[in-house]
This record gives structure tokens, C-alpha cells and sequence, in this order.
């Protein structure tokens, strides 16, 4: 089992990714569009794994990357309702599941900053 699982902020960031990547890889097909794709999926996948990485070592840069990642996730999960790859119900779910996440993140980042201080 992995350590930080009982992070609420990490368990909300994995599912997140796993959410993401099964819904991007059968979305984005065009050969124009696989940096898009992967780039979203990297985007995902880091923030999960920089919540780990900054609780085990209490490095608050690593927290405040994974805050950073979620608003470019964001983003680009905008961008590509624009272009049409995604279902507006998709669209829907996924921003309220990263709103929800960023939450979590947030609060579990300045928890850490407290215990640093």
C-alpha cells in the first residue's frame, strides 16, 4: 500500500489522474493533437506523484507545484472542450472533480506549512 493513500488530498489527486487518463486516451486522437494529449496526461499523473513527494519530505515547493498543476490541468481541460473533445457532461464532471481536488490540495498544503513554522 502506498504511504500517503491516507491523504485525502493524494486519494482525490489519484483518482483524478486515473479519471483523466482513461478519459483522454480514448478522446484525442488526431496526430496534431498528441502533444495536447500527453501533456494533459503528464499533467495529471504529476500532481498525484508531487503530493507524495512533498509529504514524505515535507518539501512545500513540491505542494505548491501540484497547486500549480491543477490550475494548467484546469486549463487545458477547458481547451480541449473548445475544441471539441470533450462531452460538456464531461467537461462538467472533470472541473468539479479538479475544483474539489484543489480544495483538498490547498488546505493540506498550508496544514504542512503550519507544521513547518
Amino acid at each position: 500500500m502506498i504511504k500517503n493513500s491516507k491523504i485525502k488530498a493524494w486519494q482525490k489527486a489519484d483518482n483524478l489522474a486515473w479519471e483523466i487518463f482513461n478519459l483522454v486516451r480514448n478522446i484525442i486522437e488526431g496526430e496534431n493533437d498528441r502533444e495536447l494529449k500527453n501533456q494533459i496526461k503528464e499533467c495529471a499523473i504529476r500532481i498525484p506523484v508531487l503530493i507524495s513527494s512533498g509529504s514524505r519530505r515535507k518539501d512545500i515547493n513540491c505542494l505548491r507545484e501540484s497547486l500549480r498543476l491543477i490550475d494548467e490541468l484546469e486549463y487545458l481541460i477547458h481547451f480541449s472542450r473548445r475544441l471539441g473533445y470533450l462531452k460538456e457532461e464531461d467537461y462538467k464532471r472533470l472541473v468539479k472533480e479538479i475544483e474539489d481536488t484543489s480544495k483538498l490540495l490547498f488546505g493540506f498544503t498550508k496544514y504542512v506549512e503550519k507544521q513547518m513554522s
